[in-house]
């Protein structure tokens, strides 16, 4: 091979704190959710969205473990097993582990946005889950009111979206980068929120909550200093 020919990023990467990493491929796609303007709240209006730049996207929540190496300490309510997804974090703290990543790696770590989570959380879905509209299989894919005994569990034990992402629904929300603002009505490119606001966004639904949460389209919000036992991370990285 030349020492001139590019290299393609490989499509699934491993960092030295465990953190799976894999390849989500850009493209258009419908962001909100599907239904009559009567069935969903103002703040999951349907509109188009095209990403045009790849990224990677973590297959798990960060877990205990990952957190602990990187940050010294754990600050999670739910303890016992090292591959627990780390919570009782802020977005404040997912930004202070980034910057630790960041120091002590090769750069690029960061928040995914609201978009960019709900694209790799669909994989080509315009269901209301990445398997369909079926509520009841959602069980097999994620730890929620009715089956996680209101507490978290440890990440990837249930089944992966088709992009090989495990627990987008539940187990704890996902603090994406993005300031809250409600959906515009027309198409968007490279969304990346509001440039300032009250309000942080948070995705997926967690271990207390059911199926109208626990999906691809609904979004969560809180200010980004509050610490509680439902919120988590997963991690992006910008391609070299």
């Amino acid at each position: 091979m030349s020492l001139n020919t590019p290299t393609q990023p490989p499509s699934v990467f491993t960092n030295e704190w465990g953190m799976e990493f894999v390849k989500i491929q850009p493209g258009p796609f419908k962001m909100g959710k599907y239904l009559l303007p009567s069935d969903y709240f103002a703040n999951e209006v349907l509109h188009p969205v095209t990403l045009t730049r790849p990224y990677y996207m973590q297959t798990t929540t960060v877990t205990q473990a990952q957190w602990s190496a990187l940050m010294g300490s754990n600050p999670s309510k739910f303890t016992g097993d090292p591959q627990l997804p780390v919570d009782s974090v802020s977005w404040s703290d997912a930004q202070a582990l980034i910057r630790v990543l960041n120091e002590k790696g090769k750069g690029g770590y960061r928040l995914p946005s609201e978009a960019e989570w709900e694209y790799a959380s669909r994989a080509g879905s315009d269901e209301h889950f990445y398997f369909g509209s079926d509520s009841s299989a959602l069980v097999e894919h994620a730890w929620m009111e009715k089956n996680a005994g209101k507490k978290t569990h440890p990440v990837a034990q249930k089944l992966p979206n088709p992009w090989g992402l495990y627990d987008l629904y539940g187990n704890v929300w996902e603090w994406v980068q993005d300031y809250y603002t409600d959906y515009p009505l027309y198409a968007l490119t490279d969304p990346t929120g509001p440039s300032k606001g009250s309000k942080r966004v948070i995705r997926g639904g967690c271990y207390m909550i059911g199926d109208s949460r626990c999906n691809s389209y609904a979004r969560g919000l809180s200010a980004g200093s509050v610490k509680k036992p439902a919120y988590g991370i997963r991690l992006a990285k910008s391609l070299d």
